[in-house]
């Protein structure tokens, strides 16, 4: 791993450049990092114009993933659901659980803790990730039968990808972050997935497939990548 610097109006931009066996010039950004994977024939002054010509979006990612650090799941912090922003309550209860109500989310807690809550709420997160995911796999799933058994399903609070598909046991992996965004977002993860089944890397082919069964991937593939996460 090399460590190179490049200059874009009055910011320095450090990225992490990996030396892998890849056909494009790949980008990930991080909360606290960037990274960049290129062949090894690849001159070092053609990735260094990638990331510049890259710059407003890195530099946009780093901004947001920095607000989003400063949360802190506070009483009238806005959170999202479904691409919809709610104000956030905390009732003290001694019946834990989570409440939808017109522009709040209710999260009842025994606790007078945020770290608490926010867990009551992760949990929220996951069950409504995994519900939808379980309603909605049996619709894309024929499309893939020739190529897997039927996949296990689950979520988890994944660090910097939106999903995950384990060729090995048969496993989709969703990210609980996901019940943020618009449920176009959920459904672009899914498929996107399923077709990891068909095709093991992001080839021409892939996204072929992936167009096919949800032509419209691209404009939720988009918000995803603005929250500076990968699939």
């Amino acid at each position: 791993m090399e460590y190179r610097k490049v200059k874009y109006k009055d910011k320095t931009i450090t990225y992490a450049l990996t030396i892998k066996p890849v056909k494009n010039l790949n980008l990930r950004i991080r909360k606290d990092s960037v990274n960049v994977s290129a062949n090894r024939y690849v001159p070092k002054r053609e990735i260094d114009s990638f990331v510049l010509k890259n710059a407003p979006f890195i530099i946009s990612a780093l901004e947001k993933f920095s607000k989003e650090e400063k949360s802190t799941f506070e009483n009238g912090e806005n959170i999202g659901l479904w691409g919809k922003k709610y104000k956030l309550c905390i009732i003290p209860s001694l019946k834990e659980g989570v409440e939808v109500e017109e522009e709040n989310i209710k999260i009842y807690s025994r606790l007078e803790d945020k770290e608490y809550a926010e867990n009551i709420f992760l949990s929220f997160a996951k069950k409504e990730i995994l519900k939808y995911a379980l309603e909605t796999a049996p619709k894309i799933y024929p499309l893939f039968s020739g190529y897997t058994p039927y996949p296990t399903f689950k979520v988890k609070k994944l660090s910097s990808r939106w999903g995950s598909c384990s060729l090995k046991t048969k496993t989709i992996s969703l990210n609980a972050k996901l019940i943020a965004y618009p449920i176009g977002c959920l459904q672009y993860v899914l498929v996107h997935e399923f077709a990891h089944f068909k095709h093991a890397d992001h080839s021409k082919a892939f996204y072929a497939t992936v167009e096919k069964i949800y032509p419209k991937w691209k404009y939720f593939s988009d918000i995803l990548k603005r929250k500076g996460e990968d699939l």
